[in-house]
């Protein structure tokens, strides 16, 4: 299993007006200018007029909200810059990866005596054999094409992106299983036989967006331990809260919430989200644990693309795979041999059933 990577998370932002200074800091820096083409000093306020002439599309890097260097972009060419204090700690492979995640093409120069070449080398990037002399050395071109990731999966009306979000002991695993049988890379590097996506660090990091109320640093988080960034299904249980915010940083990505009686799952006491997400003051009173569930059942499947309850998986399964298929969105995949056992808890909670209204999920 790939370890993840949890600690010292950078996040990309839009680069305001505000940076400048700190841009300053690190692009007038000796070393920074040696391995520029224009390697030349500028002033705050030739940077304040490039700014508001150009409207650049760069981005500060971060870690935990303090900024330790920029990405910046012309068209597809791209470079990145990092802080003296935080050089040849991985930070700009990071920032790198974050960055070309969604990109088809990207290209950069780079002088042959650059360090950061083998950098670029082994994120995927080509020498094209254009070569120019700048100070008497030769200036590099190399060039990023992402063959994944084409005009055809752009335009396809088939579903590569999903994620799976539902409360622990729903089936989320069986489900994943599923999409993995359908040809789906589903995080299995990342992981144990749970199928969590990076199943110990990834709660960390959700925590502590959750109560920052900004999840850039979760989407980073994603994108760097992503093996394959275009054609995932992958599953924790957290997701169930954020789908909105799944859908703008991963393009065209679909979400699915994974279902089972919630009150077969409130009863069970190792499941506690109503501690850390539900604002409950009794947190060991199971009427409010049961009825947490059942509202943030009946938000979950109206946020979702689709929804899967693990009963009918159960005792429904070959139009289960169906439902799965035409969702993906490719009638050409044969339906996989997978053979489910029915928890034996199903339903062993029913003289509670009558007690709570649940129609609205469809129990």
């Amino acid at each position: 299993m790939r370890k993840c990577s949890g600690k010292n998370i950078i996040t990309l932002r839009n680069l305001r007006l505000d940076d400048l200074n700190f841009l300053l800091e690190v692009r007038n820096d000796d070393l920074t200018r040696k391995f520029l083409e224009n390697n030349s000093m500028f002033t705050y306020e030739e940077c304040e007029k490039w700014f508001n002439e150009n409207k650049p599309k760069w981005f500060i890097i971060e870690i935990n909200q303090k900024s330790i260097g920029y990405i910046r972009t012309n068209g597809n060419e791209v470079g990145c810059d990092i802080h003296p204090n935080f050089r040849r700690m991985g930070y700009a492979k990071q920032a790198y990866k974050i960055y070309l995640s969604d990109k088809t093409y990207a290209d950069l120069w780079v002088f042959e005596d650059n360090f950061a070449k083998k950098l670029y080398e082994d994120l995927g990037f080509l020498e094209t054999g254009k070569t120019k002399l700048v100070r008497g050395k030769n200036y590099i071109h190399m060039e990023y094409k992402n063959t994944n990731y084409n005009d055809e999966n752009i335009n396809s009306k088939i579903t590569n992106k999903i994620f799976i979000g539902g409360f622990g002991g729903t089936g989320s695993r069986v489900l994943t299983e599923i999409f993995e049988k359908f040809g789906f890379y589903v995080g299995r590097d990342t992981t144990t036989e749970s199928l969590d996506f990076c199943r110990g660090q990834f709660p960390i990091v959700f925590d502590r967006c959750w109560r920052r109320k900004n999840f850039d640093e979760l989407i980073s988080y994603i994108k760097l331990n992503l093996q394959n960034n275009h054609k995932f299904v992958i599953k924790h249980g957290h997701f169930m809260f954020i789908n909105n915010i799944l859908r703008d940083n991963f393009h065209g990505c679909k979400t699915i919430y994974i279902m089972r009686h919630p009150i077969d799952m409130a009863v069970k006491e190792q499941y506690i989200p109503h501690k850390k997400y539900g604002n409950i003051k009794d947190v060991n009173n199971l009427d409010a644990k049961i009825k947490y569930y059942i509202k943030e059942s009946i938000r979950a499947c109206n946020d979702a693309d689709l929804v899967i309850k693990y009963e009918d998986l159960c005792f429904d399964l070959e139009n289960q795979l169906k439902i799965i298929r035409d969702f993906i969105g490719d009638p050409n995949l044969k339906l996989p041999d997978i053979d489910i056992k029915p928890s034996k808890t199903i339903g062993k909670e029913k003289d509670l059933y009558d007690k709570y209204d649940v129609s609205m999920l469809g129990y």
